[in-house]
């Protein structure tokens, strides 16, 4: 069974084993389709952000997101510039 991991330990070891598997091509996107609830949407959209700035990535984004989640990670202090 697939289990949802949204930690920034996972999200640094799924997109470099994405790069890997791209033959060490970057993806231009890279969308969190599931929320693990146990992590906080907040924690998991900063370690996403942080791979983007190291240029492993153009854009992040979310998919199934509930409003109050979406706003919650879009407003976290260290995701404005």
């Amino acid at each position: 069974m697939y289990s949802v991991d949204g930690s920034p330990e996972w999200a640094i070891k799924a997109m470099d084993n994405s790069i890997e598997r791209l033959g060490g091509l970057y993806p231009d996107a890279w969308i969190l389709h599931r929320i693990d609830k146990k992590i906080p949407i907040e924690e998991s959209v900063r370690a996403m952000d942080a791979i983007r700035k190291e240029g492993k990535c153009k854009y992040i984004g979310l998919s199934e997101v509930s409003r109050p989640s979406l706003y919650s990670s879009l407003f976290s202090e260290e995701l404005i510039e």
